[in-house]
Order: C-alpha cells, then structure tokens, then sequence
C-alpha cells in the first residue's frame, strides 16, 4: 500500500466567494483575515486559493453565516452535523456564539420542529390507510439525505406519492431522531402493522433511511363480501 504523504497531497474542497463576504463581519478570523491591513496574513497556495485543515460538513453552514448573516444549521433538521462540531469550528473562525444560543431557544423553531414531526406521524398513518383503501400490504418508502434522486417509493400507488412528497427533504432527518417512537405510536393504533426503518451510509455519510411498512388487510374478504351484492360461489346455502 502507499502511503501518502501527509504534507503535499491534499483533498482540495472549493468554496468560492468575494472577501467583502467576510470582511463585513470583521470581529471573525477571516473578516479579519481579509482586510486590506492585513495582507501579511493571507498565504495562498495557489491562484488565490486558500488551505483549511477543517472540518468540510461543518463549514457549509460557516459560509452560509458569512454570506446570508444566517444561521441554516438546528439540531433537529441536521443530524450528520452535531452541536459539538458546530461550536468548535464557531471557536476556531471566532464566530460569536449567541448565534448558536438564538437558534437554540427560539420557541417558532421548537414549535415548528414539534409540528413538522406531527405531520410526519400523521403522514404515515394516511399512507397505512391508503395501503387498506387499495387492498396492499406493503410500502417500501426511500428518504434521501441530500441527492434527490433516492427518493422512492415501491409500490406507488393511490395517493401514497402526493402524501409523501411535502417531506422529501425531512423525511430523512424526522427517521433518525424520532422514528422509533413514530414507529411505536403507529403500532400502537394500528394492530398488527409492522414497521422497519432503516439506514444507507458510505464512508460513514448517510444516504437514505428507508420505511418499510406492512400493514394487514383491516377486514377478512368474507367481511367485505357480505357488504355487497356478489354472489361468492364457494359459500354454502342453508
């Protein structure tokens, strides 16, 4: 195996952007980084391009702060990066951290956090219903993490694709904090159903969480027949 050294091969992940994106907050590393007093500072390696050794998930939400005055990341809607990681790279860009503590105790986003994860479960409960409505038992539901394109659902049918859409972009999120206590209270009111959640990764990043949903018939055929006009042939006559 070889062995790469660990001074001149790197992984060049680009973000690009202008310095008055930084320079407008000029209390942070690279606000001060890129004023003009402080050329001396600035060291890139090549065509204006600059190394950090940092952490590549984390620093999306970095540059969102820098160019939105935003801050996207939340505990419930961002699993693959935790609060630790954030407020390490915070400390390390001298990003101040009221910001972090804004999002944390805004009450609008708790309550929406708490709705979204409602109409989830209410979600899931109309797609078991519609599985009744058309004679199924079961539903293979695909969540994407980012790439759209692993949305899935097998078999679609009914309304199922029109349920489920709204929360192509939580679903993923909403499974991998609260699925098995969706999963509990799904049990609890459909008798019999079974439900199985599971999760795709590679290199440790995930791709999708997967429902799998089986949910028995409501009625037995003979009980549906004898709410109708049709004649079963097998029936016995006394």
């Amino acid at each position: 195996m070889t062995k790469l050294s660990e001074t001149t091969d790197t992984i060049v992940l680009n973000y690009e952007t202008y310095p008055s994106t930084f320079t407008a907050y000029p209390d942070t590393l690279l606000g001060t980084m890129f004023q003009e007093r402080n050329k001396e500072l600035q060291k890139p390696t090549k065509d204006n391009e600059y190394f950090f050794d940092r952490n590549a998930r984390t620093f999306h939400y970095i540059m969102e702060f820098y160019r939105t005055g935003r801050f996207l990341w939340n505990e419930t809607s961002t699993p693959h990066v935790t609060r630790e990681e954030i407020e390490i790279e915070f400390d390390y860009f001298q990003i101040p951290h009221p910001v972090l503590d804004h999002i944390e105790n805004n009450p609008a986003t708790i309550e929406d956090a708490a709705k979204l994860v409602e109409d989830f479960t209410e979600m899931m409960k109309s797609v078991i219903e519609e599985l009744r409505k058309n004679f199924r038992t079961k539903i293979c539901i695909t969540f994407p993490f980012l790439k759209l394109e692993f949305f899935a659902i097998e078999p679609n049918f009914g309304r199922t694709r029109s349920l489920v859409e709204p929360f192509v972009h939580t679903g993923c999120p909403i499974t991998s904090r609260f699925g098995d206590i969706i999963k509990h209270n799904l049990q609890l009111e459909f008798h019999g159903l079974e439900c199985h959640t599971s999760v795709e990764t590679i290199e440790n990043e995930i791709l999708v969480y997967q429902w799998k949903i089986i949910a028995p018939f409501a009625f037995k055929a003979t009980e549906i027949l004898a709410k109708t006009n049709l004649k079963d042939p097998n029936a016995k006559e006394f």
